[in-house]
């Protein structure tokens, strides 16, 4: 189980932090409103990386679609055997500029989005445990589901109240 030091506001599994402190599992009723504002500290820092994720995978879908432009301009038209057929001419500097900007696009989507998963995953997780902390007033920080459960969770309740809307309908005289 993990718990959030006092003092330093980290999500540790130890009994003691590594500023030093002691992990303590509750807090006093005056002591949870300041804690929960210094969560929220972090929640906005995950949201400056977010913000700072979604650039680059705008970037690297720039590029990529850049890239994308390139090959299409590389290709050249030859007579085979008295048909015209188009071939990718890789002579050409636009091949080459289509592959690095084919290559940087999708390093730095990649990149974005990777980044911009786990960030989102950590802003959740503290959100999550603000709840619990306002709650309960117990620093234990219990894991949070996978966003795609928790999308499916949702269309399932939806899909079962679409189903529900159609059975109990009345219909119009």
């Amino acid at each position: 189980m993990k718990y959030y030091c006092k003092e330093c506001q980290r999500r540790v599994k130890e009994s003691t932090c590594k500023c030093g402190a002691p992990i303590i599992t509750t807090l006093q009723e005056e002591e949870v409103r300041p804690f929960i504002q210094r969560l929220h500290k972090k929640t906005n820092d995950c949201r400056h990386l977010l913000s700072h994720c979604l650039s680059f995978v705008v970037i690297g879908l720039t590029i990529a679609i850049i890239g994308f432009l390139f090959y299409y301009l590389s290709f050249s038209r030859e007579n085979v055997g008295g048909q015209i057929e188009y071939v990718v001419n890789t002579a050409c500097s636009e091949c080459w500029v289509s592959m690095v900007a084919l290559i940087a696009g999708g390093v730095l989507f990649l990149v974005g989005a990777v980044l911009g998963i786990i960030t989102g995953r950590k802003k959740r997780q503290i959100l999550f445990d603000i709840e619990n902390i306002r709650a309960t007033s117990s620093l234990e920080s219990k894991p949070v589901e996978l966003i795609v459960v928790t999308w499916f969770k949702g269309i399932k309740k939806w899909i079962r109240h679409q189903i529900w809307l159609l059975k109990h309908k009345q219909p119009k005289a």
